[in-house]
């Protein structure tokens, strides 16, 4: 699909499976992101092919958010660990529900994973990072690892261990992370809704 084609179906497709009429989508900038009415997608490259596995991808994402997530759930004046952390939380809880409703998104999404590893979009994090990414870095790749099953995060677990225990007790981030994947023992679309708008 050329992206002449594949920038004027997006908005189509948003509303479908946001299940929000007047969704708009806006392509620019470094990042995807929505609030709830319009998407926004980073800029997409010239080659069609990867342009359109990104697009798909990062749309289908901020579609499952606008479909299933609360954005006035989290107070705005939580620390900004916190929300990160609420925010990670929020993208499995979604991505679960949107791919058991959606097979092609889910296929759509391990896609876009891949693509954004192999890019180096998504990488582990250094010893030398501050231990608020190093947290955020850690949840996010082992819930995507055992909740999702996304295989290109299956090697990622336990590689940040040694940068953690820099600065947490060792027993510290894999109890955590037991807590944090509890929730996936009840339906997706029944878990509290704590993603926070705007992220």
């Amino acid at each position: 699909m050329s992206i002449k084609n594949l920038v004027s179906a997006l908005p189509i497709v948003a509303q479908a499976l946001g299940d929000q009429y007047g969704v708009d989508v806006v392509i620019g900038g470094s990042q995807a992101c929505t609030n709830g009415r319009t998407i926004h997608l980073p800029a997409l490259p010239p080659d069609d092919a990867v342009a359109t596995l990104l697009a798909r991808g990062y749309l289908d994402h901020e579609s499952g958010h606008i479909r299933h997530t609360d954005f006035g759930a989290l107070p705005q004046d939580r620390t900004p660990l916190l929300r990160r952390l609420a925010n990670r939380l929020e993208d499995i809880r979604i991505e679960q529900a949107m791919g058991q409703r959606y097979p092609g998104v889910r296929t759509n999404l391990n896609r876009l994973v891949r693509q954004l590893v192999a890019d180096r979009n998504f990488q582990v994090p250094a010893v030398d990072d501050h231990p608020a990414a190093i947290v955020c870095s850690y949840v996010l790749q082992r819930l995507r690892a055992e909740v999702l099953t996304r295989r290109p995060w299956r090697c990622w677990p336990s590689r940040p261990k040694p940068c953690s225990a820099r600065y947490f007790h060792r027993a510290w981030l894999p109890s955590s992370v037991r807590c944090c994947m509890a929730p996936r023992r009840y339906s997706p679309l029944k878990t509290p809704s704590i993603w926070p708008p705007g992220s």
